[in-house]
């Protein structure tokens, strides 16, 4: 796993212990919340390297995830990359529409109707 931020938002953040969520301290300390993320999800093969620390042979399966928060004004804030075992990595995706917005038309006879 890595993280990069801007220095800049959160110069002390390498002197400061993070405990366990990096996000949790950007909110406590700095009042920078992530306020949304795009992620890119793709599979990937084990290089020697990553073999190595993730403890599979060359060429396992891995899902690569780049993650980019968004703090206010859609300041980025962390560009977060992680490799995840094949054989130790589900995902849940939950998607939602926004309702359509009800707009109420006056009619002749003085009385409103809705209209999606």
């Amino acid at each position: 796993n890595s993280s990069y931020l801007p220095y800049r938002l959160c110069p002390d953040l390498l002197r400061d212990d993070v405990g366990s969520s990096l996000y949790r301290a950007l909110i406590d300390r700095y009042d920078l919340p992530p306020l949304r993320s795009r992620d890119l999800l793709e599979s990937v093969v084990a290089d020697k390297v990553m073999a190595y620390h993730l403890q599979v042979h060359e060429g396992a399966p891995l899902m690569y995830i780049e993650r980019v928060a968004y703090t206010h004004n859609d300041l980025p804030l962390q560009v977060g990359r992680t490799h995840i075992r094949g054989d130790m990595c589900r995902f849940r995706v939950d998607l939602a529409a926004d309702p359509a917005p009800l707009e109420l038309i006056p009619q002749h006879n003085g009385r409103l109707e809705d209209r999606p």
